[in-house]
Parts: structure tokens; C-alpha cells; sequence
């Protein structure tokens, strides 16, 4: 079926959107719900330098977090394109099968008319 694709295609790519937003939620919580924590102990610590040192390695890791969400991101983007142009050459492949189809239908009834001598008359009545 024609549309069949389209609609797999629509369908891939709700799957897909739903998939990046699950990794960006994870990659981005798992990082940030260590922060209070980790500022709780820094507070309550006699130590200041070892929890110092783990806010900061709990911080770079979520600048690693941003950079993977950024990745997700832009494969999302990169997904989307090819299936928005799948969907649009379908689109245009459509549009040329409704287009042949009606060319083909007015030809089929212009040669019926002719065939059958509808048309004729007015001409020849002109040309006397």
C-alpha cells in the first residue's frame, strides 16, 4: 500500500522521539540527584577537600551528561531528516500517481468522445 510506509515511518519515528527523551531524562538525572547529596555531605564533613573533590567529579560528569544529551540530540535530528524526506518522496510519488492517473482518465474520455464522433460536428459545420 502506498501510505503504508509513511505511516511506519511516522510511527518509527514516534518510537525514536520517545527513546532519545528517556536517555536524556536518564543520562541527565542520574548525574544532577547526586548534587544535594553530595553538598548534604560537604556541609556535615570535617574534610571539606575529599567532598570538594567529589562535587567537582559529580559536576564534570554531568558535563558529560550535557555533552551525551547534546549526542542524542543531534542523532535525533539526523533520524528526523531521513525520515522526513522518506515521507516527502512518498508524498511526491503519490502526487505523481494521481496526477498520471487523472492525465490517463481525460485521455480515456477524449477518446471515447472521438470515437464515438462527439465534437466533430461543431468543426465541420465551421470549416462550410
Amino acid at each position: 500500500m502506498l501510505c503504508e510506509v509513511t505511516l511506519e515511518v511516522f510511527e518509527e519515528t514516534s518510537l525514536r522521539a520517545q527513546k532519545t527523551l528517556d536517555a536524556i531524562k536518564r543520562i541527565s538525572l542520574n548525574e544532577v540527584q547526586k548534587i544535594p547529596s553530595m553538598v548534604k555531605t560537604h556541609n556535615n564533613d570535617n574534610s571539606s577537600t575529599k567532598s570538594f573533590e567529589a562535587i567537582k567529579e559529580s559536576l564534570h560528569k554531568i558535563i558529560q551528561a550535557d555533552n551525551e544529551i547534546e549526542n542524542e540530540l543531534k542523532e535525533l535530528a539526523v533520524f528526523l531528516n531521513i525520515q522526513s524526506a522518506a515521507a516527502r518522496a512518498e508524498v511526491d510519488d503519490f502526487k505523481e500517481i494521481v496526477s498520471k492517473t487523472g492525465l490517463k482518465s481525460r485521455l480515456d474520455n477524449i477518446s471515447y468522445l472521438l470515437s464515438n464522433g462527439f465534437g466533430f460536428e461543431d468543426f465541420e459545420s465551421d470549416d462550410r
